[in-house]
């Protein structure tokens, strides 16, 4: 359930077998999840580069976020390019290894994020399907707050910036 920004590296993953020949390709998604990280975006994506590994995985991720999320769908893939730019300036390497760690996002981050999720639930507040769909893909982000919330808080109180996050976990 936690973020897992890998979406734009399915591509070049793809390419990769392919240009070495390989006779078959495995990738591991969400499959009967109904409340993971992007379960349906990273289907999308995975399913179009297996299909036609040439395509580009962040314009079909613009593509799918635009046509599943409405008139959220900016904010939705701005919220995927923020967590993939968060993993790139750490350089974290995402792997089976690493779960439940959301370290990757900063305050700062966190809190851009929050922003975003709120101006995607706003864009389809009078579209109860849409808004649902929003909500559902939020959660990711609202256990990172719990995950990270001490360290998060206090790093908001010690700079005297803003805490978007929840204001008590107890």
């Amino acid at each position: 359930v936690q973020p897992y920004p890998n979406i734009f590296t399915i591509g070049p993953d793809v390419r990769f077998f392919v240009k070495n020949h390989a006779t078959g390709i495995f990738i591991n998604g969400d499959g009967f999840c109904n409340l993971g990280d992007s379960v349906r975006l990273r289907a999308w994506v995975i399913s179009h580069m297996l299909w036609d590994p040439s395509l580009d995985a962040r314009q079909l991720a613009r593509e799918f976020t635009r046509g599943y999320y409405g008139p959220a769908g900016p904010y939705v893939f701005a919220y995927v390019k923020l967590a993939h730019d968060a993993v790139k300036r750490t350089g974290m390497r995402l792997n089976h290894g690493n779960h439940y760690d959301t370290t990757f996002f900063n305050l700062d981050e966190m809190n851009e994020a929050t922003r975003l999720w709120q101006k995607a639930k706003e864009a389809v507040a009078d579209k109860p399907e849409l808004l649902a769909r929003v909500r559902r893909e939020q959660f990711p982000l609202d256990l990172t707050w719990l995950q990270n919330w001490a360290w998060l808080k206090l790093e908001a109180e010690r700079t005297n910036r803003e805490f978007l996050g929840p204001q008590d976990v107890i």
